[in-house]
């Protein structure tokens, strides 16, 4: 999303949509695997583990971005590229990501 913002592209926006919307869809593969590959006492568990990083993000997600409207990072760059709350949160991203991966 921040890429965006800074090219100033709505196809840019529709197209980091599409993809996270792929993504996405690949949760349900993920649960239909797993319902097959595990045993019936332990389904409920990896099917629970499963949830727990989707669940964290809907929680922090929205803490995140209200700590970024109390920052008014309206003005701010990052290496050139413009910060504020609209890009912050796909930057914050891009870290994460890059820090997990």
């Amino acid at each position: 999303y921040s890429s965006a913002w800074w090219l100033g592209s709505m196809s840019v926006l529709v197209f980091g949509r599409m993809l996270a919307g792929v993504g996405g869809g690949s949760i349900d593969l993920a649960m239909v695997y797993t319902t097959r590959v595990t045993h019936q006492k332990d389904r409920t568990t990896w099917i629970a583990r499963m949830q727990i990083p989707r669940m964290l993000g809907m929680l922090f997600g929205p803490c995140f971005q209200s700590v970024l409207s109390v920052l008014k990072l309206d003005n701010s760059s990052l290496f050139g590229h413009s910060l504020n709350p609209q890009t912050a949160p796909g930057y914050f991203m891009c870290f994460w990501v890059t820090l997990m991966g």
